[in-house]
């Protein structure tokens, strides 16, 4: 029987407090806790760990600014921040210098909606063009024969390992909504099912194999034993329910053991490679991986992309077929 309760997501998580990463008080830390809840209600709201990794940005902007006498947010000019952001690109990456970017234009913005409003204040980055949009890396895909691989690994570890393993790589879904799984989200007989909470509150149904039925049905068999096992979460480790990280590191460590250097989310890539090398309709795979639109299903699984296409060149030849 499958359960409509949702599971709880990332909009319940604390709002992270400027406190966690400006230990001493000045002229620049009084905003900075209006400003992570500025950035967690108004308009799209960011999620935790991106108002983290903004903060620690401007946690090094602060810095930056201390030391070049500095006493408040408004004296920064345009010319120090272009400074600044040039010292993360030789510092960092060009993606790293991107997200600083973003971050000290979302918090001067704030600066000048907010905390300064009626001051006359404006944002230094007003009107600056930014670096330019950022491109996500290419995730490289794993082949049939790594896969297999990686699941005797899995097989080897223990029924938790092999379950998790292949319904990461039967069904595309992501290590959060593994993490997010009620024992009730999942029905085997008549036919394999599971309903899937994903971003934003979204539902939706994915259909893992028999052969992932059965490693899920020894997981839960084992799973009886555990003392927590009356408990509603899907995953039990030692002190009780998994978190995302928890599962993250046992896919880690099961690729280890599998020789191949793998992620979760590596996963993701080669089940939406695999689909549509499959013959997969672009359009299922959108629903099954709960996305929003075709826009990510042609995205996943890029690093493979020619070699798709040559498999419908060949298979839909018209040379052939004249």
């Amino acid at each position: 029987m499958l359960s409509t309760t949702l599971a709880p997501t990332d909009s319940h998580r604390s709002i992270p407090s400027a406190k966690e990463w400006s230990p001493v008080a000045d002229a620049f830390s009084g905003p900075l806790d209006g400003y992570a809840l500025w950035l967690a209600t108004e308009g799209r709201p960011k999620s935790p760990a991106t108002i983290r990794n903004y903060c620690l940005y401007l946690r090094q902007l602060r810095s930056y600014a201390l030391q070049r006498g500095l006493r408040g947010w408004e004296q920064l000019t345009r010319a120090q921040i272009r400074a600044f952001l040039a010292e993360r690109r030789q510092e960092a990456s060009s993606a790293s210098a991107t997200v600083a970017y973003f971050a000290l234009k979302s918090f001067f913005r704030y600066l000048e909606s907010e905390e300064l409003e009626g001051t006359g204040y404006r944002s230094p980055l007003a009107g600056l063009a930014g670096p330019g949009k950022l491109q996500p890396p290419v995730v490289p895909v794993l082949s049939k024969q790594q896969l297999g691989r990686l699941i005797q690994a899995a097989s080897a570890a223990g029924p938790l390992e092999e379950a998790l393993v292949r319904l990461l790589t039967d069904t595309g879904i992501r290590i959060g909504e593994a993490a997010a799984m009620n024992v009730l989200d999942l029905a085997i007989s008549p036919a394999p099912r599971l309903l899937v909470h994903g971003k934003g509150g979204q539902d939706r149904i994915v259909i893992p194999g028999s052969r992932t039925a059965l490693a899920l049905r020894r997981y839960l068999k084992a799973r009886a034993a555990h003392p927590k096992a009356e408990s509603e979460w899907f995953w039990l480790g030692r002190p009780g329910k998994m978190s995302a990280q928890s599962l993250y590191k046992r896919v880690v460590t099961t690729g280890q053991r599998a020789g191949i250097k793998v992620h979760p989310h590596q996963l993701r890539h080669s089940w939406a490679h695999h689909y549509r090398a499959n013959g997969g309709a672009l359009d299922d795979l959108v629903y099954l991986a709960g996305w929003t639109g075709p826009a990510m299903a042609l995205r996943y699984g890029a690093s493979a992309a020619g070699e798709r296409a040559e498999q419908a060149a060949r298979r839909l030849s018209l040379g052939d077929q004249l």
